[in-house]
């Protein structure tokens, strides 16, 4: 058997799971378990005035496989965790493990739908070149090329205005809507 500190474990989230944004759902795992890397298959970005989210795979969470299984069955003792997905056998119950390569698919469609979802007037953040970390507003999108448009807003000294890749940027979090252009 490989490195369980690579793999990961799947939770289901009851009905008030479900009504926790993963902010809110990070927050609990971390009170119960501790510091743990946790994905939630889901993204979260601001359109103008609304928030919009994508996502993959409602009602259930990530977890890394860094904790002893019998850690991960206490969790099913909270309100927001329906169960983990095991297989139930004869002779005991086993946590499903996913691999790595399993989450790393899943940020990449995330990623790929979320930037489909790219409109005029949208908030971005730059992820990759000269511009990374700083972030811009959607002037215009060339679907055919895979581009777009951006006027870079975080930059007061001087209007920079690129044209960028679809995978250099990523909508900006909910959080980040008011920018002063």
């Amino acid at each position: 058997m490989s490195d369980l500190k690579s793999k990961w474990v799947i939770l289901e989230l009851s009905h008030q799971g479900e009504k926790r944004t993963p902010d809110e759902l990070y927050q609990l795992l971390s009170n119960e378990i501790g510091e743990v890397e946790v994905f939630i298959p889901s993204v979260t970005f601001s359109r103008r005035e609304s928030a919009v989210t994508i996502c993959l795979m409602e009602g259930y969470l990530f977890i890394a496989a860094v904790l002893p299984p019998a850690s991960f069955y206490t969790l099913e003792e909270l309100p927001y965790i329906k169960r983990v997905l095991t297989n139930d056998e004869p002779n005991g119950r086993y946590i499903n493990y996913v691999e790595p390569e399993v989450i790393e698919d899943l940020r990449s469609q995330l990623q790929d739908r979320a930037t489909r979802d790219i409109l005029v007037d949208d908030y971005v953040v730059v992820v990759e070149g000269a511009y990374s970390g700083l972030r811009g507003k959607i002037l215009q999108v060339f679907s055919e090329d895979d581009k777009a448009l951006i006027h870079i807003v975080d930059l007061k000294s001087m209007e920079v205005i690129v044209e960028l890749p679809f995978q250099f940027f990523e909508h900006a979090p909910q959080d980040d809507e008011d920018y002063a252009l």
